[in-house]
């Protein structure tokens, strides 16, 4: 994530349910034991570290005191001199090496086990805590500080979260405390809980001249969206900041015949379908 301007994120590309990761920068002694600083480069450009705009503090985080009611980003960090492109795979690769000691079964939301009982055992659970770095916005030229941004510090904080992993024991700590744990079932659960009433979330209107108004909502904000009627695709939306996608459907120009047809919303999380006659 790069912050351009302000530290404080609006984050509606990211569900709460979500493992996120910011970036460390590559230092040159990368090779030296403990984690890197915060990324920061020139001045204006740093992680995005902060609070949604748009996701409450979920019950997970209800055990760090980072002083707002807002869910906060990251929940961990890796290195990422390319920023997150960099830092997210690497994740995705921990978590995989996971799922593979687990017998090949899904681990499901891993945050509540990551907040209740990895991140505060800290290096006994293989993770490294960040305590420097930040992410303000800060003149190159003055080094005035424009946009005051979240600073590492020891322990869980909102810049670095509970900090980097060391995959060789954060790997089987993660599994055998979500084997142990109920807190992942639950967490799974919940996560169904919340897509399930995003399933029904399209709204279908007579308009004018024969036309159909079409109105999806709950999709994830600034991501597109397949629109398909009987299972041809018609056109791809881009979901608004609030997660809406709207469309006009003129059944006569798309040449449908009479009758009965399913319309269809696809999108990264959610698929929707609702019926209109023609």
């Amino acid at each position: 994530m790069i912050l351009k301007r302000l530290p404080r994120k609006g984050l509606p590309v990211l569900a709460a349910a979500a493992l996120l990761a910011g970036p460390l920068a590559v230092s040159a002694q990368a090779a030296q034991p403990g984690p890197d600083p915060i990324w920061h480069v020139g001045g204006i450009f740093a992680e995005g570290a902060g609070f949604s705009a748009v996701y409450p503090r979920p019950s997970y985080q209800n055990g760090v005191d980072h002083g707002s009611r807002m869910r906060s980003v990251p929940d961990i960090t890796m290195d990422a001199e390319s920023g997150t492109s960099e830092s997210a795979p690497t994740v995705a690769g921990v978590l995989a090496l996971a799922t593979q000691l687990n017998h090949g079964w899904n681990l499901g939301p891993v945050n509540p086990v990551l907040y209740d009982i990895l991140g505060p055992l800290g290096a006994h659970a293989g993770i490294s805590d960040v305590v420097s770095g930040n992410n303000s916005v800060i003149d190159p030229q003055t080094g005035q500080v424009l946009v005051q941004g979240f600073t590492a510090a020891p322990g869980f904080d909102v810049a670095s979260g509970w900090g980097t992993v060391d995959a060789s024991t954060f790997v089987p700590a993660l599994v055998a405390a979500i084997r142990a744990s109920d807190l992942a079932r639950s967490a799974r659960s919940e996560a169904s809980r919340e897509l399930g009433r995003l399933e029904h979330s399209v709204t279908l209107s007579h308009g004018s001249g024969g036309t159909t108004s079409v109105s999806g909502t709950g999709f994830l904000p600034q991501h597109p969206v397949r629109l398909a009627i009987d299972g041809t695709i018609v056109t791809t939306l881009t979901a608004d900041d609030h997660g809406v996608v709207s469309y006009t459907l003129n059944p006569a120009a798309l040449g449908l015949k009479p009758g009965h047809h399913v319309l269809t919303l696809q999108g990264m999380l959610i698929t929707t379908s609702a019926s209109f006659p023609s």
